[in-house]
């Protein structure tokens, strides 16, 4: 095994059970904590902590130059240790916490979800130019230990109460940061090709804006509206339907890592999507636009209808199509962002959409938004997406060069 591969297989095993621990803790905390201005339990913290690991990736690790996803990664298991604290302090008074007692456990657990979003978004960021498998195995691992967590904690292949779930996302964290220093020792060897010099290219920077508007609403639309109908069906429904959506998502990453994804302009606009180290297959956005449409227009009237194994089979479709659809946006983003003075900008792109996407779930949450206003606003912003893809792409210049070897996944 040469060095690049060793590095691009523990990153995807450090996210693989960093995913187990965290989304263990997320199903096991929803409802736990009772407050007047807190109905979600772990759902708020998750929103709360999101925006956290936003400020400390842009500003409140500014100073950091390195270490930063080692230091998150023990930040998140200092927090589970904590919460067990709190257990042992003050135990669960009819399975809830209220009071200070509550209010301290939810800013922990919002911490926790911070660290949780800073380390994966730090591996994904720091890989990207290292090969062009590296994001969708890093991402599609990650979702298979979602998917990991949601079958054996929330389904109950492994019975375990809060405490042992955070005892093992502890354990998960902690492994998690000793594996960050070891493919830190190991990246710090493996060469990286320079990229062209940076300019300050008009076009290319609204090339790199519009990916991410199209990247943040076509994730409003397949993620966040089918976590939020995952909510207004049966729980037992619920749950599967959201299994089927990270399988489909690490099915595409994991897919994904045997080729590579890359943008490529059309004349006739919305660009292609160009499969295969030799570019040999080619499909238009539009079609996957399309076909993304189809998709989730069939899992809301499924839904309505009560015809869950549609549903369930819809969501599958969705994600997938989706999780390609966004390794050719990112790709786009990264190659522009190579000839631009634009810093970080897998990183810049996935802060936008994980805030866009916690601003829109909230939003549905609080407004109670039903099937009917879920199918209209789906319809709208894909139309929204097709619009500025098709505007765009006008300009040949604005993608960046069909052989390069960058390539990303969504959150």
């Amino acid at each position: 095994m040469n060095q690049v591969s060793f590095i691009l297989l523990t990153t995807a095993f450090a996210n693989f059970i960093t995913a187990f621990g965290g989304g263990s803790v997320l199903g096991k905390a929803i409802g736990l904590i009772q407050l007047p201005f807190i109905h979600a339990g772990s759902l708020v913290a998750f929103f709360v902590g999101t925006v956290l690991g936003i400020y400390f990736l842009f500003w409140g690790f500014k100073k950091l130059k390195r270490n930063k996803e080692i230091l998150g990664a023990f930040l998140g298991a200092l927090c589970s240790f904590l919460m067990l604290l709190i257990l042992w302090i003050s135990p669960l008074h009819n399975g809830v916490l209220s009071g200070w007692i509550g209010f301290l456990f939810f800013t922990l657990l919002s911490f926790r979800f911070c660290f949780w979003f800073l380390t994966r978004i730090l591996r994904s960021d720091r890989l990207s130019v290292l090969s062009p498998k590296a994001i969708p195995l890093i991402e599609g691992f990650f979702h298979l230990g979602t998917i990991v967590s949601l079958g054996s904690l929330s389904i109950g292949w492994v019975s375990l109460g809060l405490v042992g779930t955070l005892i093992l996302d502890l354990l998960t964290q902690l492994l998690g940061g000793l594996l960050d220093i070891l493919i830190q020792s190991r990246t710090q060897t493996v060469p990286v090709s320079q990229a062209e010099p940076p300019t300050k290219n008009t076009t290319e920077f609204k090339a790199i804006a519009t990916s991410v508007s199209v990247f943040t609403l076509v994730t409003v639309v397949i993620q966040v509206f089918i976590f939020h109908v995952s909510h207004l069906v049966p729980q037992s429904v619920g749950l599967v339907i959201l299994g089927c959506f990270y399988a489909g998502l690490a099915a595409a990453g994991l897919l994904s890592a045997y080729g590579e994804v890359r943008f490529v302009d059309s004349k006739r606009g919305f660009g292609n999507l160009a499969f295969g180290a030799n570019s040999r297959f080619l499909i238009s956005n539009l079609y996957l636009l399309f076909f993304l449409m189809i998709a989730i227009l069939s899992f809301f009237l499924s839904a309505r209808w009560e015809a869950w194994t549609m549903t369930t089979v819809a969501a599958l479709l969705a994600s997938f199509v989706y999780e390609i659809f966004c390794f050719g946006l990112l790709h786009r983003i990264q190659t522009n962002a190579e000839r631009t003075s634009v810093d970080r900008p897998i990183a810049k792109a996935f802060s936008v959409m994980a805030l866009g996407a916690c601003v829109s779930m909230f939003a549905l949450r609080m407004g109670h938004v039903g099937l009917s206003l879920c199918t209209f606003l789906s319809i709208g912003l894909l139309l929204a997406c097709g619009y500025l893809l098709q505007k765009e792409n006008r300009n040949p210049s604005n993608a960046g060069p069909i052989n390069s070897p960058v390539c990303g996944v969504t959150s």
